[in-house]
């Protein structure tokens, strides 16, 4: 019974076995074809392709193909062409891109025939690019309008002002499809940072790692234009700032922008033009101030920045409306500074118990022993009034006096040098008095350094020595 069974069984599935058996040939002999359709290409020459790619590149991606070692074709992971060692050419921007790998992603059509060539997604890998300032934003309108697929990964951007480096942007990863769709990672100084461009590239984020920075821009429509502006808010640790920018080709114009924290408040309104050179204007309003952090300053601080304040020209006001500030020895303190090339010029007027000083004068920052010079005068309108101030006894009423000075101080060594002194009709020439007034200066303004030398307690015991 059982060999009847079977019999029947292979009777009905002869063929459909027989069909198996044989259909295993043609998968076999269609996996053969299939994998000599993708491997005949790794032995072939394409640089009759070249031409071609050139052209569809220009046309497709805007970038032009200057230099190149040599063309090949992998298969894997997807069959692609690298080239490798490679320099484009980016017309809008100026800017010239050195790819050590750049992997080109055709329709499979074109694996052996470039006459229509069709690129799905091109990837710039381990490329190199340097920058003018002038042109970065252009730049990044080539990345972001791009049509078609495009990778960028492990990208170095320095950016530069006519030839001098400014900052670099370190291994940059760059994607406009996917998950990771116009974003751009990577680093700055020494820190990871993730930037997003959303709703057309309107709104941009900004994040630096580990730091609490964050930066949340908004352009408005000006963008499809030449000009960009918008608003920008951001978010340093405890620090809250927000600024309305304008930026077209020759400059950046920032105005009602606030900064607030629990140490430091102020407006701001500045200027900055790039073309034909590089100069910046700020004014400041301070609205309040910690005055500690005077105290914590750091002259080697500066030395950190040295390159960049090398090549900075910049003109700043700043004018000081702290409440607190009024009810302090100083008060009513407008200063003007100008650097250019690490020479700063500088203006100040204050008033001391509500009389009237002015300083002028310059300083070579990043001399190897800065010397400060200055210029001042004091106005004291009622001389007894002013002792009063610093509970110093004195008879004569409405005695007015001016004193003027003359000279320098190294900041680093906490020295002061008077060329010259006048207080009231005294001019005072001699050497001895010169020195004697000198080592009085040191001894008790000087003696914490020039950040502290504006102290109730020592000007009072300043006073009580030279009277």
């Amino acid at each position: 019974m059982i060999n009847k069974i079977i019999k029947r069984i292979h009777s009905n599935y002869h063929n459909l076995f027989k069909f198996i058996f044989y259909i295993r040939y043609l998968f076999g002999i269609f996996f053969i074809f299939t994998s000599l359709f993708f491997i005949i290409p790794k032995f072939l020459d394409h640089k009759t392709k070249i031409q071609l790619l050139k052209s569809n590149l220009k046309k497709e991606f805007n970038i032009d193909l200057r230099t190149y070692e040599v063309m090949n074709y992998n298969i894997f992971p997807t069959p692609h062409f690298e080239i490798v060692n490679s320099t484009f050419y980016n017309e809008d921007s100026a800017t010239i891109i050195k790819a050590k790998n750049f992997f080109i992603y055709t329709e499979i059509k074109n694996i052996y025939n470039f006459s229509n060539l069709e690129i799905k997604k091109i990837n710039f890998n381990k490329s190199f690019i340097n920058v003018d300032v002038n042109n970065f934003t252009d730049l990044i309108k080539f990345i972001l309008n791009q049509n078609k697929k495009l990778i960028i990964e492990d990208l170095n951007l320095n950016i530069q002002k006519q030839e001098i480096f400014l900052v670099e942007l370190k291994k940059l990863e760059y994607s406009n499809f996917g998950l990771k769709k116009n974003s751009f990672e990577g680093e700055i100084f020494e820190r990871k940072f993730k930037s997003t461009f959303r709703e057309n590239n309107k709104n941009i984020k900004f994040k630096l790692y580990n730091t609490g920075i964050i930066f949340d821009i908004k352009l408005n429509d000006k963008y499809k234009n030449s000009a960009n502006s918008g608003l920008l808010k951001a978010k340093v640790l405890d620090t809250n700032l927000k600024l309305n920018f304008d930026l077209d080709e020759n400059k950046l114009k920032i105005f009602d922008f606030y900064f607030r924290n629990k140490y430091l408040s102020f407006d701001n309104k500045s200027l900055i033009n790039y073309k034909p050179f590089f100069e910046a204007s700020a004014d400041f309003i301070i609205k309040n101030i910690d005055t500690n952090l005077f105290e914590s300053f750091e002259y080697s601080d500066l030395l950190k920045y040295k390159n960049f304040l090398k090549n900075l020209n910049m003109r700043n006001s700043f004018i000081f409306r702290d409440k607190k500030l009024q009810k302090n020895l100083i008060n009513n303190l407008n200063v003007k500074t100008n650097l250019a090339y690490g020479r700063l010029d500088y203006t100040k007027s204050f008033l001391i118990k509500n009389d009237k000083a002015r300083c002028s004068g310059n300083i070579n920052l990043f001399d190897e022993f800065p010397i400060l010079n200055f210029k001042c005068s004091f106005n004291i309108e009622d001389k007894k009034k002013f002792l009063k101030e610093f509970s110093i006894n004195y008879k004569n009423k409405n005695d007015s006096i001016n004193i003027e000075s003359k000279g320098y101080i190294n900041i680093k060594n906490n020295k002061i040098n008077f060329n010259s002194l006048k207080i009231g009709e005294e001019i005072i020439t001699n050497e001895e008095d010169l020195i004697y007034f000198k080592n009085i200066f040191q001894e008790i303004l000087l003696n914490e350094g020039l950040i502290k030398i504006i102290d109730e307690d020592k000007i009072k015991q300043f006073i009580n020595e030279v009277l």
